[in-house]
């Protein structure tokens, strides 16, 4: 029985935060029913996360798969580091019990399955001693670097890591989406290749996204940012509260002043919208999501918008937007057109 197989520890975390819908109910009594010890390992984690949902689960979740999985019990306090910095992490903030429940245990249980990708050798990178770290579609990862950096790495990315090169640097190669919190070294630069784009750092905390243009948001701290092959021409420097934008093939760096909470809403676990123009949460949104949105009204841009929302999946945000600004809306992959609801009556 694979207890590290991702959609199994999906399917029970759904279940157990009472979030699961009769389809992933369905599927995951299939499983409990092929086979006896299935049955016996999902009673005993039902039985503990209702005896204490939220408190007992971690450390019931981490004996189980220690006890399960040869090998791992050499990873129990890395793993255990890491749960503490995800747990502190997602606390943060009003949320309730049930949410909060759902959200803490799901993470426990990334962190868990992430151990089965810890510290594989790079062979992409030629150079010697890089390391790289994976996440699949269904999970997050906190990585603490040598010198004390901590790396978050969102669904679906790739962290290489090279931190005893020549020049002294610290070098990261980033494909997916990352926030990094640098630990500050004036002798040591900080360095993310994304694509083209060079990200370069002495101590601080930002948000890098690889996608069709590579995105920083800055927390705190100073970054530069610049294309590989136009480093004169296209260097910009970003601080605080700054969102800076290079496509693969621009010259020059893009900088807005912007609410950049929204643009880690993956690490945040919400978005908040305040008092803002419509036509702006669009461009928001198309570039947290990759959604291409289409407006029926042109007038409609120019409304405002002031909703939060802990719920950050696309389909549920559209939602949650859409009751609050009393629109339809019409989605086909990640094309969005949005109307008035008088239009659609007329």
């Amino acid at each position: 029985m694979d207890h590290y197989n991702e959609k199994i520890w999906f399917l029970i975390t759904r279940k157990l935060s009472g979030e699961s819908t009769a389809e992933e109910n369905d599927k995951l009594r299939q499983w409990v029913n092929k086979d006896p010890k299935n049955r016996k390992f999902y009673d005993r984690l039902e039985s503990s996360w209702k005896q204490n949902p939220g408190e007992s689960a971690d450390s019931f979740f981490l004996s189980v798969q220690f006890n399960y999985e040869n090998g791992l019990d050499k990873l129990r306090g890395k793993l255990n580091q890491e749960s503490g910095l995800v747990i502190k992490n997602r606390i943060i903030g009003k949320k309730s019990s049930g949410s909060l429940a759902w959200k803490w245990v799901a993470v426990v249980l990334a962190v868990v399955m992430t151990s089965v990708f810890f510290l594989t050798t790079s062979q992409g990178w030629d150079e010697p001693g890089t390391t790289t770290y994976a996440t699949s579609e269904v999970e997050q990862r906190i990585i603490t670097l040598a010198d004390g950096s901590v790396v978050r790495l969102n669904r679906n990315s790739t962290l290489e890591v090279s931190e005893n090169r020549p020049d002294g640097s610290r070098t990261i190669r980033l494909d997916g989406e990352a926030f990094f919190d640098v630990t500050h070294n004036p002798d040591r630069t900080f360095v993310v290749h994304a694509g083209d784009a060079v990200v370069e750092v002495l101590g601080t905390s930002f948000n890098v996204k690889k996608g069709s243009q590579v995105m920083v948001a800055v927390q705190e701290g100073l970054v530069s940012l610049r294309h590989q092959n136009h480093e004169e021409r296209s260097t910009a420097r970003l601080t605080a509260d700054q969102l800076g934008l290079l496509t693969d093939d621009g010259d020059d760096v893009k900088i807005e002043e912007t609410n950049i909470e929204n643009y880690m809403s993956w690490k945040n676990g919400y978005l908040n919208f305040n008092n803002m123009p419509f036509g702006q949460v669009l461009i928001q949104l198309e570039r947290i999501y990759g959604t291409t949105h289409e407006l029926q009204d042109s007038s409609i841009s120019a409304q405002k918008l002031t909703v939060y929302t802990e719920k950050v999946q696309l389909k549920e945000v559209i939602e949650a937007i859409a009751l609050a600004m009393e629109l339809t809306y019409d989605m086909k992959e990640t094309t969005i057109v949005w109307q008035q609801k008088e239009a659609v009556k007329g």
